[in-house]
């Protein structure tokens, strides 16, 4: 009894000066989002493109890292949307093949390329998520 006790008061106070106001999630109380994790696929595509540019300047150790995270966040990122399975598992299948390329390549030419491929990918996801939201033209002209 006394265990227990002494359990639920160091549980107590471990929160108790924490303030979880601005937290959204459970996730966030727990974790800390990196500054470059993307809102969407359309934004995982410029950030993709932002850091592909950036791999042969002075800031290419810091390119690398993440453009190796948003590229296996990538799938993560579209699941979290209301695309279809269908629709985001290409993003996952080029995720996963890209990585596995850079794991035995590194940031080469093909790896470049597949890249590239994934964030065509992430493109046309995001073109499908504006076409399905009620405030684009296209949506509105199909009703």
């Amino acid at each position: 009894m006394m265990r227990s006790f002494c359990l639920a008061l160091l549980l107590a106070a471990g929160c108790a000066g924490e303030d979880l106001s601005d937290k959204k999630t459970l996730f966030d109380h727990d974790h800390e989002i990196p500054p470059h994790w993307p809102s969407g696929p359309g934004d995982a595509a410029e950030k993709i493109q932002t850091r592909l540019s950036q791999l042969d300047g002075p800031e290419k150790e810091t390119a690398e890292a993440e453009l190796t995270d948003l590229v296996s966040w990538s799938p993560e990122v579209a699941a979290d949307t209301p695309l279809s399975e269908q629709e985001w598992v290409p993003i996952y299948e080029s995720s996963e093949t890209l990585q596995a390329s850079l794991r035995a390549n590194g940031w080469d030419d093909a790896s470049r390329q597949q890249t590239e491929e994934l964030r065509q990918l992430l493109l046309s996801a995001e073109e499908i998520l504006q076409s399905q939201s009620p405030t684009s033209p296209k949506a509105n002209s199909e009703s």
